[in-house]
């Protein structure tokens, strides 16, 4: 009988490892996933920055040709 016992009880133990390796993993790639996203929110903002600074540019060249002429 103990012997029963102590093979569902070591039954349990693996179960509970198993779930705890499985919930780590699932941890990770949530983590994974919230960094690409974090990665891909900040290239869009070094786009829009970029962007803004070619159309200042732009606007500046034009002045100042405008100033000449």
């Amino acid at each position: 009988m103990d012997y029963f016992r102590f093979l569902k009880k070591q039954q349990e133990e693996k179960k509970l490892k198993k779930e705890k390796r499985l919930k780590a993993q699932e941890e990770i790639k949530l983590r994974e996933e919230e960094e690409k996203r974090k990665q891909t929110g900040k290239n869009i903002a070094k786009i829009f920055r970029f962007a803004a600074q070619l159309i200042i540019a732009a606007l500046l060249v034009l002045v100042m040709i405008y100033a000449i002429f």
